[in-house]
Formats: structure tokens, sequence, C-alpha cells
């Protein structure tokens, strides 16, 4: 039988992340991480999504998502499905690429904060850089204003937590994540 839908809601931002079957690395090589920024961008424009807020390292990804209809489910196994079927076929193998379904949290209150600062620490926390702007596969430089804001990324947000405009904002949430690489990078429960 199958499983139901998750229950998603309009305007809902969402913390959404799944990682390799076994925890095994999906993101091999600069081709795969391109492969599915290409696919997570056309998901984000057929569904209407924004996407707030992204990493993808190694064995998983993150993304903080507002989605503005109630089609988070459909969007996330499309998504999912066409990346397992490219990676499985390029590398000539077979069976599940991701550990059960994406896990979907809405996010709300003083998560708002929290979430964007985790996403853009956990490369960092993972050890795949030495600082968190180094990242190349996450959303935190362009956030940060050190790389091009790709088309598929919303930055609205930030202003209404960070600051009276998108500069002060910027450096505001900057300095919010790099107080976390001083102290303590494990804040954030989901």
């Amino acid at each position: 039988m199958p499983r139901s839908a998750r229950s998603s809601w309009p305007d809902g931002i969402y913390h959404i992340y799944a990682r390799g079957n076994r925890r095994q690395t999906i993101f091999v090589d600069d081709t795969c991480y391109e492969r599915f920024e290409a696919l997570l961008i056309d998901s984000i424009r057929l569904f209407n999504w924004r996407c707030e807020s992204y990493c993808f390292v190694g064995n998983h990804y993150h993304l903080q998502l507002r989605a503005t209809q109630p089609d988070l489910s459909r969007g996330m196994h499309r998504l999912n499905f066409r990346y397992a079927i490219w990676f499985n076929r390029r590398y000539e193998v077979d069976g599940h690429l991701l550990q059960g379904r994406f896990a979907a949290r809405m996010v709300e209150g003083e998560h708002l904060l929290r979430l964007p600062r985790y996403i853009a620490l956990n490369p960092w926390r993972h050890g795949f850089c030495n600082h968190p702007l180094d990242w190349r596969w996450g959303s935190f430089r362009a956030i940060a204003g050190r790389a091009r804001v790709p088309d598929f990324l919303s930055l609205d947000w930030l202003v209404p937590l960070f600051g009276p405009d998108l500069p002060t904002a910027r450096r505001n949430f900057v300095i919010y994540v790099e107080e976390s690489v001083v102290q303590s990078p494990w804040d954030y429960a989901a």
C-alpha cells in the first residue's frame, strides 16, 4: 500500500533534508553537485517554491524552502527520483540512492533564525571546508555577498530577520553565522 503524501501548507517554510542510503556518498564530484542543483532549480520553477537557503554535502543535503502550494511531497519525490535515476545510470549501479523519504519540518519562531545558520555551518561542521564561506555548494557565500546570487535563491527573508536593508542584513547574518564558528555549530534542533 503506498504511503500518503506529507502535509504541506501554502506559504509554509520547511527544513528539508535527505541523505544517502546507508550514509553513502550521493555527491561524488562537481558534476553530481551541478546535476542536483539543476534538478532543484527545475523543481523550484515547476512548483513555484522559494529557496531561502541550501547546502549539498557528500552524503546529504539541506534545503530551506517556502512552498506556495501544498505540493511539497510531489515536488521532492520528483527531485529525488530524477537525481537517483541520473546517479545510478552515471555510475552503473542500481538500488536506492537515498535513505527513505526526504524529511520535512515546518519552521517557525526562533527556528527561522537558526535554520539558515545551521545550513550555512553544515559543510564546515562536517569537515568539508575550513570556513563556511569556503563552501561552493551552498547558499552562504551568495547570502553573504561573496558570490553571485543564483536566480533560484530568494533573499527576501533576510531583511525582516537581520536588518533594515539588504546590505545590513547580510552583514548581520554573516556575524551571526561566524559567532557559531567560534562557539558551537550544534545549536539548531530540527
